[in-house]
């Protein structure tokens, strides 16, 4: 039986009404700091997540912007290769020959070089 009396006995500092000491407070200290950094961990970590989720999509729509710009340019340069090709065709050269006033070539005779010719003068 002294030792269930014991139990209920009151720790000392508490019947004299002195201060808990330090090494005691730090346990129940040690639970409420624990509690608190975590609770400063868990919102750095959701800051810095909101950061890069913000950084993202601001270079997501820069980067759309881009391909926009790059379509145009695509389409642009399509453009202009199907005009060359326009104004490299056969017809408009010819076209851009008979304005310089130049006339076509019909029937022509070509000369062999195998064999010996001669030029004649009329």
């Amino acid at each position: 039986m002294p030792h269930a009396h014991m139990i209920s006995m009151k720790r000392p500092q508490e019947t004299l009404g002195l201060p808990v000491p330090f090494g005691r407070r730090l346990v129940s200290m040690g639970k409420g700091t624990w509690m608190v950094g975590l609770g400063l961990v868990t919102l750095l970590c959701g800051g810095i997540y909101i950061y890069e989720v913000s950084q993202a999509a601001s270079k997501s729509f820069a980067l759309r912007s881009l391909e926009k710009q790059r379509d145009r340019l695509q389409e642009s340069v399509s453009a202009l290769e199907a005009r060359a090709a326009e104004m490299q065709s056969m017809r408009a050269m010819q076209e851009r020959i008979q304005g310089m006033g130049y006339v076509p070539v019909e029937n022509p005779e070509f000369i062999e070089y195998t064999r010996p010719s001669y030029a004649l003068a009329k």
